[in-house]
């Protein structure tokens, strides 16, 4: 289990340089449209492919964990350098928090099937309208130029493979709900040495996590549902009435976080020891 572990570990950190060859800079509306389909490709990538490997609460667990994982991001920025604004970005967050409810509502009955891909992958339409409307979009360029961009988001498609196919060996030693949150946590991990090291001072740096997040619940798992839904194949949702009590919690610790357009480092606090609880009911209590 330790050589899995490790070649998570690897694969996570690969990825994560593929996607800082397709980095880009723009303003907060395309950090919150457009930049998202690039840092969240790792986790989309890899759930449709656990997904497909019939590995569904890994893969569900690999998208919603994500989201949670990039909260407890902001969280521990807040802790380490004090208050964190989002006064001019709280439209965005309580839209994407929002987005969770979406998936509650298409999952409830205990499977995805294409139709409800196309209604989570509609409601990321809606949201990025709304986002477009309300910031516009306005790219900058990319930080290493075209070419590299292209190739690192190539070269995902098969680094999304090795690490699916590595969560499916951890899988043989581990429930599925555990390996899911690794995968998660492990693809999501270099966020947080940029929060901690860097801080998150940018109004852009905090869109791209609230877009990161409505990836996650919609568009990750969404097209991870249309993709089965063409080859003749539903998700199966197990506990569904325990999914929603995951993705209420997510969402309302969320909204109220950030209701006053700032977080502070208890709030900060807040964020870290949610996610945790929740890894906490998620594995060892069974919560899914």
């Amino acid at each position: 289990m330790l050589f899995e572990i490790s070649a998570l570990f690897v694969l996570a950190l690969l990825m994560y340089v593929l996607a800082e060859l397709s980095e880009s800079e723009g303003n907060v509306g395309y950090m919150y449209i457009v930049y998202p389909w690039i840092t969240t490709a790792p986790e989309t990538l890899t759930t449709i492919m656990l997904v497909l490997r019939g590995l569904p609460v890994a893969g569900l667990f690999n998208s919603i964990f994500s989201a949670a994982f990039d909260l407890a991001v902001i969280g521990i920025a807040a802790m380490r350098f004090g208050v964190v604004n989002v006064r001019r970005v709280v439209p965005l967050g309580v839209v994407s928090a929002l987005s969770a409810f979406a998936l509650l509502g298409v999952a409830y009955d205990g499977l995805l099937d294409f139709n409800d891909g196309v209604l989570l992958v509609s409601v990321l339409g809606i949201a990025t309208i709304f986002a477009a409307f309300g910031y516009g979009v306005s790219f900058g360029r990319f930080k290493w130029g075209p070419v590299p961009a292209v190739i690192g988001l190539l070269s995902m498609i098969p680094a999304a493979w090795l690490l699916t196919r590595t969560v499916e060996l951890l899988c043989m030693y581990i429930p599925e709900s555990v390996a899911g949150i690794v995968s998660a946590v492990l693809t999501s991990l270099p966020d947080v040495v940029v929060a901690v090291v860097y801080g998150l001072e940018s109004e852009e740096a905090i869109a791209s996590i609230y877009g990161a997040c409505l990836h996650d619940f919609v568009e990750s798992i969404g097209l991870a549902a249309l993709v089965a839904g063409l080859m003749g194949c539903t998700i199966p949702v197990p506990s569904p009435c325990h999914l929603a009590v995951v993705l209420a919690a997510i969402a309302t610790t969320w909204i109220f976080v950030m209701s006053y357009g700032r977080i502070t480092p208890v709030e900060g606090v807040i964020l870290v020891v949610a996610f945790l609880v929740l890894c906490y009911f998620g594995v060892a209590a069974g919560l899914l």
